[in-house]
């Protein structure tokens, strides 16, 4: 089976103001005719 994957990762407005990089990850692994895909989305807060 064939897959198309598309990622991006875009820094928001408040991590621009802040100076700080995107904090979000992607991950995938393909098994067997199946695929499995990991989003995390990054705090822009000191507090986490």
């Amino acid at each position: 089976m064939r897959y198309n994957l598309f990622e991006a990762s875009v820094v928001g407005y408040k991590n621009i103001k802040k100076g700080k990089e995107s904090q979000d990850y992607l991950d995938y692994k393909i098994i067997n005719d199946s695929i499995i895909c990991t989003v995390a989305d990054g705090h822009s807060t000191d507090f986490f």
